[in-house]
Order: structure tokens, then sequence, then C-alpha cells
């Protein structure tokens, strides 16, 4: 995607291009020549749509190489008069302070922190405050969550990116971006699960009182489903994926009895599949990715941490998915689609554009914002541009 923000940080697309994801495996790059291919066919094809010329990224990631865990961290903000402690006003300095200190948490050797995310801040016994500067205490505490991600798939992709005559801006965790792009602030404030199924990932994020609290990858997505199919009906996988596309359905008692066509060389014979037999396929393999997800997500955000859940990506699509995941999870779900954009045309009203559209989103908002802040509760005057800055996002899954 290519987009312009204006000093108000409102987005307006200029252009969009959709390329099949050649050379990644479960978003790894396993071919550093076909990923190039493919990030250059996609700049090219949306650089001809927008009238516009783009060097700068910023990339998607994703993949079970992504860790993260909670951390806290605390600071003593006390002044002192005639040798007894005093409170004092915090400063901006000091949320720093804090959150450097929580951020001493270990991760694997080969591994860099991309986003260190305040959940909530609490000065003396006064709990979950979003925004501490100004007040007066004499301790700042954070309760933080952090990502990191292997530095070799990040050099990896940053090579990728570079060999296509780009400049990458930064990493940003593809759930964190799509839930920039199809959660309320509401679903944001009452608690949330999204789950942003792609290809070949399924990417997990919880949010709470605003914040980020708990992140996940799960290396099952869409292409999994295609994979079952092609195995089981014995059909080549650009066919499986092309019935699952046209024809997928995770209903078994609504489904059609008219039998799918399949497409086989070399058969002097057409084959058909029952729609039944089809969707218990595609109904078994969700409900599993349902499950991983439900293990995953970290011990105390059972049931009541959260009010509903938000499913997008490409796979998401699927008819009837929204009320297979509320028998799951005991929640009302919904199917997310891309929101905050001006001009967009209805064929990236979709939810397999949710990344890329959070990722614009994102830059947007964080030209003059911290991650951290920005993450935590955005300020609607994080955007003040010159002229206007042109994005072009590439969605690594």
């Amino acid at each position: 995607m290519i987009a312009e923000a204006d000093k108000s940080g409102n987005c307006r697309l200029l252009g969009y291009a959709s390329v099949r994801s050649k050379g990644l495996r479960n978003s790894r790059v396993i071919n550093i020549e076909r990923t190039v291919e493919s990030i250059c066919a996609a700049v090219m094809r949306s650089q001809q749509m927008a009238g516009v010329n783009v060097d700068k990224t910023i990339v998607g990631i994703a993949g079970s190489h992504i860790c993260s865990i909670n951390s806290r961290g605390v600071i003593s903000i006390a002044g002192t008069s005639d040798g007894l402690e005093v409170p004092s006003m915090i400063e901006e300095s000091d949320v720093e302070r804090v959150i450097e200190a929580a951020k001493s948490a270990k991760f694997a050797q080969d591994s860099q922190i991309i986003h260190s995310i305040p959940r909530e801040f609490k000065v003396d016994d006064i709990k979950r405050i979003h925004s501490p500067v100004g007040l007066t205490g004499q301790r700042l505490e954070v309760s933080l969550h952090l990502i990191s991600s292997s530095l070799s798939e990040m050099n990896n992709l940053t090579r990728c990116v570079e060999l296509s005559g780009l400049s990458q801006a930064q990493f940003v965790l593809e759930s964190i971006a799509s839930a920039q792009s199809v959660l309320t602030e509401d679903e944001k404030d009452r608690g949330v699960i999204l789950m942003d199924i792609g290809g070949g990932t399924t990417d997990v994020a919880v949010l709470q009182n605003g914040a980020v609290s708990c992140t996940a990858e799960i290396e099952f997505g869409g292409e999994k489903v295609t994979d079952d199919i092609e195995m089981l009906f014995n059909i080549p996988w650009q066919e499986a994926e092309r019935i699952k596309v046209q024809y997928g359905s995770v209903l078994t008692l609504q489904t059609s009895t008219n039998p799918i066509r399949v497409n086989r060389t070399n058969e002097a014979t057409a084959r058909y599949i029952l729609p039944i037999d089809l969707n218990r396929v595609i109904q078994a393999r969700m409900e599993e990715i349902f499950e991983m997800i439900v293990q995953v997500i970290q011990p105390g955000q059972n049931e009541a941490y959260y009010s509903g859940v938000v499913i997008t990506g490409g796979s998401s699509q699927f008819e009837g998915l929204s009320n297979l995941a509320e028998q799951k999870f005991y929640k009302p779900a919904r199917v997310g689609f891309p929101m905050g954009m001006r001009d967009i045309d209805a064929r990236v009203k979709n939810p397999i554009f949710a990344t890329v559209s959070g990722l614009i989103r994102w830059g947007a908002n964080s030209i003059h914002t911290s991650d951290s802040h920005m993450l935590s509760r955005p300020r609607k005057d994080a955007v003040n541009f010159n002229s206007f800055k042109r994005l072009i996002n590439w969605l690594s899954n």
C-alpha cells in the first residue's frame, strides 16, 4: 500500500497491489531471490497505481521466532527536603527511566526488542494510570509488554527489502498492526482477543484497558488448510487453494448438496468433491487453530479478561467462522475489516488487507510519537507533517 497523511494524521490511499508471496514459509524467509521478486512486483504495481515513487518501508514481521513477556520496572522519583524524602512531579525523563528498568528482562542472545508497550503505570498506590507525566509521587512503576524478534530473521527481511531498492524505516509486529486497523477504541478498552489468520501463521494479540497485554504466534494459517485439502482429496495444491477460496466454509449442517468439480490434468473423467466433506476438513483445522490460541494466551487472561473476539486476515472469511469462534471462546465474535482510511476502494475493504492497512496507520501515528506511547494510548496530535509523507508497506506474511 501507498498512502499519504495530512497534518492531522488522516490517511488517504493512493495505490496498492497484491501478489503471491514467494520465498517465505510461515512468515520466514527461505529464499532471498524469490522474496525480492515478490516485493519488487508489489512495489512496481502499487507505484503505477499511485503515480508516485517511494523508497522507505514499514515492514510487518511475524513467525515463531517472535517472543513476548510481561515485565515490571520500578524507580524512585522522590526528592529531598531537610533530609527527608518528599514527592516530586513526574517528567517524561522519569517515564523513560522506568521503561528502561523494565526492559532489563532477558531474551535469547540472537534477539532484539522491537516493541516495549506499557500496559499501565502505578504512582505510589494509585494503579491503572495511562499517562503519569505531571502527577506527583515518590515511586513510579510500570507494567510492560516486551516483544522481541530473532536478529537473523530481521536481517533476512532487511536484506530482501534493501535488494528491492528500498530502505527500511522500522519493523512492526503484524498482530499489533492489524489491531491498529480493525479494532474499535471500545474493544481495546473493554478487552478483546484479536486473531489475524494469515497464510502461513496466525498472529494473536490480547488488548485490555487500551493496551496490548499478550501477543503470540502460531505456525498454522490458511495454507495449512490448503495442505489438508490437497492431501485428503489427492488434488494439486493450486486447485486445492481455488476450491478453498471459492467454496470453503466451516458450516456442515447447512451445506449445499451440489458437488464441486475438481480440475485435474491428465484425467479423462471429471472428479467431484462433496461440499460437506470439504467443510468438515476446514472446520477441523480452524477448531484446532482456536484451541491453540486458547492454550498460548497467558495464564490469568481467562474468559473474564476480555469481552469479545475479532478475527481478521485472509483466512478469516470462511462462512460461519465467527459463529464457530463464539462457540469456542464463549464471547461475541466478529470479522474485522480495515477502518480509518479515506478513498479506499471496495477491494481493499477486505480482512486480507488488515495488517498492511494497520502499517499505514502506524506510520502516520508514529512520526512524532514514541513506540510505547502510541501502543498504549495514541495521541490525537501525534502527526505534525510539514508536507505530505508517502509510505509504502510490504506485508511479509
